[in-house]
């Protein structure tokens, strides 16, 4: 199986978006703010960004929303550099040599077109989506949105995710650039399971738009308890392997017999996280990387 790399992300708490403003980024919805910036060509860049909120009282889970990915170039440049961004870059080759190239890291991706990287952009934010839900323990979350737009876009990508990466970056602070970085020198890889469940469309009278709920639900191994590991059927073959290892007949009836004894056995398998140490362009990534997040509130 090819596992498909995706970049360390950024995680922005309690930042506000001027020195004025003490509230900033969470004054409007009281979320965090989940961002990544690379570079995909010579002249061009991948911006991902979510915006997050954890409730310890919300069944365990999270809310999520407005989630974009996007290719950007020196020539439509304007609406990003001039809302938020510290540095106010007016050529590519201004951006600092520590935004992570991905066309180094992303197998087959030298000739990717604009459509296939934005594909790409909502599996890595996915990505850390997940990375944000199991590093709180998170089993679900909850996505509203138009039903052809970001949100449907970005689950459907997410579902195509079976192998996560964790590593992400918090940010602290009253100013993005002017933050406590905390960076997990040690990242985990793991199997994962992701179910966008279907619902029913809804019409948002505020915008007219046709809406859907997009509930998603995890399962891996980095989550404790057992709803948090394998799927059962995982745990089955695992299982049915060292069943026939062990020299026992090829048989259904039997089989179903054995495993109801051994159940417990087979729900969780720590080899199936893979240990690792985060790679030194994302440490450089790390260092510079509020430079390049966004300093204000959005919505689609």
């Amino acid at each position: 199986m090819t596992i498909e790399f995706y970049p360390v992300s950024v995680s922005y708490t309690d930042a506000a978006t001027t020195e004025s403003d003490t509230l900033g980024m969470r004054s409007s919805y009281h979320c965090e703010f989940i961002h990544g910036m690379y570079r995909v060509g010579d002249t061009s860049f991948l911006e991902i960004a979510l915006q997050y909120a954890s409730y310890p009282s919300f069944c365990g889970g999270a809310y999520a929303h407005s989630p974009q990915s996007r290719v950007i170039a020196e020539r439509n440049w304007g609406g990003m550099l001039e809302r938020g961004y510290k540095a106010s870059h007016t050529k590519a080759d201004e951006f600092s040599d520590g935004i992570i190239d991905l066309r180094k890291h992303v197998e087959g991706s030298e000739n990717w077109s604009d459509g296939q990287w934005k594909e790409y952009g909502y599996r890595a934010l996915g990505n850390a989506l997940i990375t944000k839900l199991t590093m709180n323990g998170k089993r679900g979350c909850i996505l509203s949105g138009p039903i052809h737009a970001e949100a449907a876009q970005f689950c459907e990508q997410m579902a195509l995710i079976d192998f996560t990466r964790r590593a992400q970056v918090e940010h602290h602070g009253m100013l993005p650039w002017e933050y406590r970085l905390s960076v997990n020198n040690n990242v985990q890889s793991c199997p994962v399971k992701v179910q966008v469940q279907e619902t029913e469309a809804w019409v948002n009278f505020n915008s007219s738009n046709e809406c859907k709920w997009f509930p998603i639900v995890i399962t891996s191994d980095m989550l404790g308890g057992e709803e948090g590991h394998m799927s059962e059927d995982s745990a089955r073959d695992r299982a049915y392997e060292d069943f026939i290892d062990m020299g026992h007949d090829d048989d259904d009836y039997y089989f179903d017999e054995w495993y109801d004894q051994h159940y417990s056995e087979y729900q969780f398998h720590s080899e199936d996280v893979i240990e690792g140490s985060i790679t030194q362009d994302e440490m450089d990534y790390a260092a510079i990387a509020g430079d390049y997040v966004r300093r204000y509130s959005w919505s689609n």
